[in-house]
């Protein structure tokens, strides 16, 4: 499993309607609109509602989420699946999972690819990780969905730091792994984890 943070989680709408789903502004609407309307809560929290409820995020069932859904999310990321990623440490899963299924991977799959849906899309991403302010309205808005990706984060760092692949991704518990060493990678990996070891 692995999720992005949802300060980087952008959203695109369509038209199409259901009879339990609200019928969408004909007009294009702001992003701050979107994220503000509560008629449309299966927009909203989307990880929580596909590992909590076990539906597909987009449902149209209008039902708004709470904190058991996110005890069910934690629960069966715990239980079910033996590696929760995060996009912020995306060399040390891939590393991580090179440790925990044996399997042997070239340099290049370790190449991220990013959509670039377009210029708009790419102005938008950038001006949100620019403005904290946003960042932070856009996980009060999903809170649940931030807890989860704080939970899955700290998980995950703490595997690392536990195999030793937080400082040096490039290996796995058998030293099987090989890639360049890259450590503008690793730092940054460190810089996101420290805080999270700690609380």
């Amino acid at each position: 499993a692995r999720g992005r943070p949802p300060s980087e989680a952008t959203t695109t709408t369509t038209t199409t309607t259901s009879r339990k789903e609200p019928r969408l502004p004909s007009r294009n609407v702001s992003f701050l609109e979107y994220v503000n309307d509560t008629r449309w809560p299966q927009y909203h929290n989307i990880l929580t509602r596909t590992f909590g409820r076990d539906e597909f995020p987009y449902s149209a069932d209008g039902i708004a989420l709470n904190e058991a859904d996110l005890a069910v999310a934690v629960e069966r990321l715990e239980t079910r699946f033996v590696l929760a990623g995060v996009f912020e440490l995306f060399d040390h899963t891939v590393a991580r999972l090179v440790g925990l299924s044996g399997v042997r991977i070239q340099p290049g799959d370790f190449k991220r690819i990013r959509a670039s849906h377009s210029p708009g899309y790419d102005a938008f991403t950038k001006r949100v990780r620019q403005t904290p302010s946003l960042v932070q309205h856009i996980r009060r808005v999903n809170s649940l969905d931030a807890k989860l990706h704080d939970y899955a984060s700290r998980r995950l760092c703490r595997e690392l730091d536990e195999s030793r692949l937080l400082v040096d991704p490039r290996r796995d518990t058998d030293g099987c792994l090989t890639r360049p060493s890259d450590t503008r990678v690793a730092q940054a990996a460190i810089d996101f984890c420290l805080p999270l070891l700690h609380t």
